[in-house]
């Protein structure tokens, strides 16, 4: 009930904060039972995306008349000059202006997002799905199927995309992170040369990136 006199909701009226309670715990439970439902790979796939949708907040106004949509781009500089917020902005017309299939990971956010193994391994299951096949699920990665092997799946997957027309793009936050973890992966080399990769780096470690891949 509203208070006229006091303009605020009658303190002595327990409904509407009860009601504000019941709405928002009805809420979480929901998409706890949903998150608890999901895969591993569906999760980390949420996890990232939702990392990259915050980011389309912080769009500046003068970032639309950047045209280009990115191939083979590499976005470096140092943490906090907007290079992820980028990468977010080219996410999101790339999956609403194309056919692509696009992938998305951000280095080092959960546990499976630290290795090229487990990134490869999702995004295996992502492809499977978007092409009408049949996702592996959990027994994919607790088999502990040697790394070659994702990358032969990943590889035939996109072969299957590549020959229906169709563009894998994928968009990787932070893989200077890599050097934490795994410093190999960070020169994504197994990565396909079909596959249109757009990342972000510091400016340092993308110059060992970029010199890798051009010789």
């Amino acid at each position: 009930d509203w208070d006229t006199e006091y303009e605020g909701f009658d303190e002595e009226n327990e409904t509407f904060s009860e009601l504000v309670l019941e709405h928002l715990k009805a809420q979480i439970e929901s998409e706890l039972e949903a998150q608890e439902k999901m895969s591993w790979w569906e999760e980390e796939k949420m996890i990232a995306e939702n990392t990259l949708q915050q980011k389309l907040r912080d769009i500046c106004p003068t970032l639309p008349n950047y045209d280009e949509l990115a191939r083979q781009k590499i976005y470096e500089g140092i943490a906090g000059n907007g290079k992820t917020t980028l990468l977010a902005w080219q996410w999101d017309r790339r999956r609403k202006e194309t056919d692509d299939i696009c992938l998305v990971a951000c280095v080092g956010k959960t546990p499976y997002s630290s290795a090229m193994y487990y990134i490869m391994a999702r995004w295996c299951e992502e492809l499977a799905l978007a092409l009408g096949e049949e996702p592996k699920g959990d027994s994919f990665i607790n088999e502990e199927k040697p790394f070659v092997y994702i990358c032969d799946e990943f590889y035939r997957l996109v072969g299957i995309s590549y020959d229906k027309g169709i563009q894998v793009s994928v968009f990787m936050d932070d893989i200077d992170v890599f050097k934490h973890t795994n410093p190999a992966d960070m020169f994504l080399s197994c990565l396909d040369s079909r596959v249109n990769l757009v990342a972000t780096c510091e400016t340092e470690e993308a110059v060992k990136v970029q010199a890798y891949h051009s010789d």
